[in-house]
Protein backbone atom coordinates (compact mmCIF):
# COMPACT_ATOMS: atom_id res chain seq x y z
CA UNK A 1 0.00 0.00 0.00
CA UNK A 2 1.79 3.25 -1.06
CA UNK A 3 1.33 6.23 1.88
CA UNK A 4 2.77 9.14 0.13
CA UNK A 5 1.16 11.69 0.55
CA UNK A 6 1.11 15.73 0.52
CA UNK A 7 -1.50 17.74 2.60
CA UNK A 8 -1.76 21.51 3.59
CA UNK A 9 -1.21 22.49 7.55
CA UNK A 10 -2.02 25.14 9.42
CA UNK A 11 -2.14 25.97 13.18
CA UNK A 12 -2.35 29.14 15.42
CA UNK A 13 0.09 31.15 13.16
CA UNK A 14 1.48 28.41 11.04
CA UNK A 15 0.72 27.55 7.68
CA UNK A 16 2.67 25.10 5.28
CA UNK A 17 3.15 21.41 3.68
CA UNK A 18 3.70 18.49 4.93
CA UNK A 19 5.15 15.50 2.81
CA UNK A 20 5.04 11.84 3.69
CA UNK A 21 7.71 10.32 0.78
CA UNK A 22 8.64 7.10 2.65
CA UNK A 23 7.52 4.84 -0.67
CA UNK A 24 9.49 6.99 -2.89
CA UNK A 25 12.53 5.58 -1.53
CA UNK A 26 14.03 2.04 -1.47
CA UNK A 27 11.02 -0.96 -1.66
CA UNK A 28 12.72 -1.71 1.57
CA UNK A 29 11.70 1.52 3.22
CA UNK A 30 8.19 1.28 2.36
CA UNK A 31 5.76 2.13 5.15
CA UNK A 32 8.56 3.88 6.64
CA UNK A 33 8.33 7.51 7.67
CA UNK A 34 10.26 9.73 5.68
CA UNK A 35 8.87 13.12 5.24
CA UNK A 36 9.32 17.05 5.33
CA UNK A 37 7.26 19.87 6.77
CA UNK A 38 7.58 23.07 5.34
CA UNK A 39 6.25 25.58 7.74
CA UNK A 40 5.60 30.16 7.38
CA UNK A 41 5.98 30.86 10.87
CA UNK A 42 3.21 34.07 11.73
CA UNK A 43 4.49 35.61 8.31
CA UNK A 44 7.96 35.89 9.12
CA UNK A 45 10.59 32.93 9.09
CA UNK A 46 10.48 29.45 7.31
CA UNK A 47 10.97 26.75 9.39
CA UNK A 48 11.63 23.05 7.86
CA UNK A 49 11.69 19.94 9.66
CA UNK A 50 13.19 16.67 8.07
CA UNK A 51 12.14 13.16 9.80
CA UNK A 52 13.03 9.67 8.84
CA UNK A 53 12.38 6.49 10.41
CA UNK A 54 13.48 4.14 7.56
CA UNK A 55 16.88 2.28 9.58
CA UNK A 56 19.94 3.21 10.78
CA UNK A 57 20.86 6.04 7.30
CA UNK A 58 22.76 9.42 7.18
CA UNK A 59 20.05 12.15 6.75
CA UNK A 60 20.65 15.48 4.74
CA UNK A 61 19.14 18.52 3.67
CA UNK A 62 20.01 19.68 0.64
CA UNK A 63 20.15 23.74 -0.46
CA UNK A 64 21.01 24.99 -4.11
CA UNK A 65 21.75 28.94 -4.38
CA UNK A 66 22.83 31.21 -6.76
CA UNK A 67 23.12 33.99 -4.28
CA UNK A 68 26.49 34.49 -2.71
CA UNK A 69 27.54 33.35 0.42
CA UNK A 70 29.41 32.35 3.86
CA UNK A 71 28.94 29.54 6.32
CA UNK A 72 29.77 28.22 9.53
CA UNK A 73 29.55 25.13 11.12
CA UNK A 74 25.62 25.30 12.03
CA UNK A 75 24.66 28.33 9.32
CA UNK A 76 24.17 29.82 5.81
CA UNK A 77 24.36 33.22 5.43
CA UNK A 78 22.85 34.38 1.80
CA UNK A 79 22.35 37.57 -0.01
CA UNK A 80 21.59 38.43 -3.91
CA UNK A 81 21.18 42.39 -4.45
CA UNK A 82 19.17 44.26 -1.67
CA UNK A 83 17.82 40.64 -0.37
CA UNK A 84 19.95 39.07 2.07
CA UNK A 85 18.79 35.47 4.33
CA UNK A 86 20.36 33.61 7.15
CA UNK A 87 19.65 30.11 7.72
CA UNK A 88 20.18 28.17 10.96
CA UNK A 89 19.95 24.52 11.37
CA UNK A 90 19.89 21.73 14.31
CA UNK A 91 19.34 18.01 14.57
CA UNK A 92 19.30 15.34 16.91
CA UNK A 93 22.74 13.36 16.08
CA UNK A 94 25.86 15.25 14.83
CA UNK A 95 25.64 17.32 12.31
CA UNK A 96 27.98 19.32 10.01
CA UNK A 97 27.20 22.24 7.24
CA UNK A 98 29.38 20.82 3.98
CA UNK A 99 29.36 23.08 0.98
CA UNK A 100 30.01 21.94 -2.79
CA UNK A 101 29.35 23.74 -6.44
CA UNK A 102 26.83 22.31 -8.65
CA UNK A 103 27.22 20.08 -11.80
CA UNK A 104 25.30 22.65 -14.22
CA UNK A 105 24.00 20.86 -17.50
CA UNK A 106 24.74 23.51 -19.81
CA UNK A 107 28.30 25.61 -19.23
CA UNK A 108 26.25 28.46 -17.01
CA UNK A 109 26.87 29.67 -13.77
CA UNK A 110 27.87 26.72 -11.13
CA UNK A 111 25.02 27.01 -8.08
CA UNK A 112 26.56 26.81 -4.20
CA UNK A 113 25.12 23.14 -2.92
CA UNK A 114 24.97 23.28 0.91
CA UNK A 115 24.01 19.91 2.39
CA UNK A 116 23.47 20.23 6.58
CA UNK A 117 24.26 16.38 7.04
CA UNK A 118 24.67 14.14 9.63
CA UNK A 119 27.62 11.66 10.08
CA UNK A 120 25.78 9.47 12.45
CA UNK A 121 23.97 6.50 11.20
CA UNK A 122 20.80 6.12 13.54
CA UNK A 123 17.26 5.64 13.11
CA UNK A 124 14.77 8.44 13.92
CA UNK A 125 16.90 11.37 13.46
CA UNK A 126 15.65 15.10 12.93
CA UNK A 127 16.71 18.09 11.07
CA UNK A 128 15.30 21.53 11.63
CA UNK A 129 16.44 23.99 9.26
CA UNK A 130 15.22 27.55 10.05
CA UNK A 131 14.91 30.61 6.94
CA UNK A 132 15.08 34.13 8.26
CA UNK A 133 14.79 36.73 5.78
CA UNK A 134 17.63 39.09 6.54
CA UNK A 135 20.84 39.04 8.69
CA UNK A 136 19.54 37.61 12.21
CA UNK A 137 20.72 34.17 12.95
CA UNK A 138 17.31 32.28 14.76
CA UNK A 139 18.08 29.60 17.37
CA UNK A 140 16.75 26.20 17.30
CA UNK A 141 16.33 24.12 20.46
CA UNK A 142 14.47 20.45 20.26
CA UNK A 143 13.25 18.34 22.83
CA UNK A 144 11.86 14.75 22.43
CA UNK A 145 8.35 14.28 23.79
CA UNK A 146 6.73 11.15 24.39
CA UNK A 147 5.39 9.00 21.60
CA UNK A 148 7.56 10.18 19.52
CA UNK A 149 6.66 14.00 19.40
CA UNK A 150 9.33 16.90 19.72
CA UNK A 151 8.78 20.32 20.51
CA UNK A 152 10.99 22.95 18.47
CA UNK A 153 12.02 25.94 19.74
CA UNK A 154 12.74 28.73 17.86
CA UNK A 155 14.24 32.10 19.15
CA UNK A 156 14.48 35.46 17.75
CA UNK A 157 16.92 37.86 19.31
CA UNK A 158 15.14 39.95 22.03
CA UNK A 159 11.73 38.31 21.24
CA UNK A 160 9.72 35.61 22.82
CA UNK A 161 10.53 32.22 21.52
CA UNK A 162 7.80 30.16 19.43
CA UNK A 163 7.22 27.01 20.22
CA UNK A 164 6.31 24.29 17.39
CA UNK A 165 5.14 20.75 18.80
CA UNK A 166 5.09 17.87 15.87
CA UNK A 167 3.83 14.11 16.16
CA UNK A 168 6.36 11.15 15.20
CA UNK A 169 5.18 11.93 11.40
CA UNK A 170 5.22 15.37 11.42
CA UNK A 171 1.65 16.20 12.20
CA UNK A 172 0.95 19.64 13.91
CA UNK A 173 0.15 19.27 17.71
Amino acid sequence: MKTDTTEVVKGKGLTGIRIHGGDSYLMRWGGAFIGRLFLLVDGKYWVIVDRQAAGGNCMEARFHTFADSSHGKDWVKLKSGKESMTMTFNSFDKAVVQSSSGMPTYPDEMSTIYRWITSERKNDNLLVTAMNPGKTKLGITMEREQRGAVSIKISEPGKRARTIRVSKDLRLL
